[in-house]
């Protein structure tokens, strides 16, 4: 019996659904527990591709079942229409899919109240921050019991203890990435929620967790505006960006795209206490004859290894990097950390090595779950 936790590491899109989906198979319950429709998750299977805003990742595992908890903003359109897609693709949902009795609704009133405030900080326009505000100042409304939607409403907290105390496995999805956290991320550029370790406890109403996985992409990726010390505004970055298929699962709009920073790193181990890291996008590196992993931060002439959580001092942070040799080969056939190019498991082991030396324990070598190094 195991409670595992998946958190991005990073500023989001690190590619937690594939990670969750893969996971999902070794476990008995999927939840999503915060955020809202403003997380874009994909999953492919079989070269399949499928896209969920609130539905957790889980649900392409059969017979997994999968909860939407109290932590999340609800949008029950949205909810429905990603229901009925599935619907359309032969997943069978009967008795495998529910919602926190208890979860905050987003509303019209939301979406455009967020249209018409959230350009400057970068935000999706599906109306979290209001709901959320709404929330907090105990005037929201939470899930109604509309026809379609009752049955699945449930007390999910007791759910889920009742799974717990009976031995199931349960695997928490959450949603954004560590430095969007409202507290701990760059503020104001953030979501409205908390997106790092603590949130899971309040989000789902349960406090028993004994795995927690970060999701590192081996460069990094922001949407929307705030700082970015890494960012690449030359050919690499167009690389990154174009053989990533970096635009945003939500919004579509482009991702800007930079070298792995592993002091963003430090500070997210830090604040989430990861015992093991899944690495995503390997392959994405492949082409590439000298790839970069920061090390440093250069600030006014003073070198530092820790994350300011100022954000006006991380604006002016400059890289310090470390230059490796690229493997330029399809990764392809690869079944084991051994199997790699050898270049390629001498970055991996200098990224782990400036992570504390967390255990990784996957590596997704292409987007479909069936290009993915498990890792004991």
């Amino acid at each position: 019996m195991a409670n595992s936790v998946v958190i991005g590491s990073q500023w989001g899109d690190e590619g937690k659904a594939k990670v969750i989906d893969y996971l999902a198979m070794d476990v008995d319950i999927v939840v999503r527990y915060q955020g809202g429709a403003n997380a874009g998750h994909t999953v492919i299977v079989g070269g399949k591709k499928f896209v969920f805003h609130l539905v957790p990742s889980g649900i392409i595992s059969p017979d997994k079942i999968c909860i939407i908890a109290n932590g999340v903003v609800f949008d029950e359109e949205q909810f429905f229409q990603e229901v009925d897609e599935l619907a359309e693709q032969g997943i069978n949902l009967k008795g495998r899919l529910f919602v926190s009795d208890i979860a905050h609704l987003v509303l019209p009133h939301h979406k455009t109240q967020d249209a018409q405030t959230g350009a400057k900080i970068g935000t999706t326009g599906r109306g979290i921050g209001p709901a959320y505000s709404e929330k907090a100042l105990r005037c929201g409304l939470r899930t109604s019991s509309s026809k379609r939607l009752a049955p699945m409403l449930i007390d999910s907290a007791h759910y889920l203890y009742d799974a717990w105390k009976k031995g199931k496995n349960i695997l928490f999805e959450g949603a954004q990435g560590t430095f969007l956290d409202i507290d701990h991320g760059t503020y104001p550029f953030v979501t409205s929620s908390n997106t790092t370790i603590g949130s899971v406890y309040t989000g789902s109403g349960i406090s028993h967790i004994d795995e927690v996985i970060g999701i590192v992409k081996v460069y990094t990726t922001r949407v929307g505006n705030g700082p970015f010390p890494t960012e690449l505004l030359d050919e690499d970055g167009q690389n990154l960006q174009t053989i990533g298929g970096e635009k945003g699962a939500t919004t579509g709009r482009p991702r800007r795209c930079g070298w792995f920073d592993s002091v963003l790193l430090r500070k997210s181990i830090q604040l989430n206490g990861f015992t093991k890291l899944a690495i995503t996008k390997l392959d994405v590196l492949n082409s590439f004859k000298k790839i970069k992993i920061c090390t440093k931060y250069d600030i006014d002439g003073k070198i530092t290894e820790q994350f300011p959580s100022n954000p006006e001092a991380l604006a002016k942070a400059k890289p310090v990097y470390e230059v490796f040799d690229g493997w330029q080969c399809s990764l392809d056939g690869c079944k084991t950390f051994e199997g790699l190019p050898e270049n390629a498991k001498i970055f991996l082991n200098r990224l782990k090595e400036l992570c504390y030396n967390v255990k990784f324990n996957m590596i997704s070598i292409g987007p479909d779950r069936s290009q993915t190094i498990g890792i004991k």
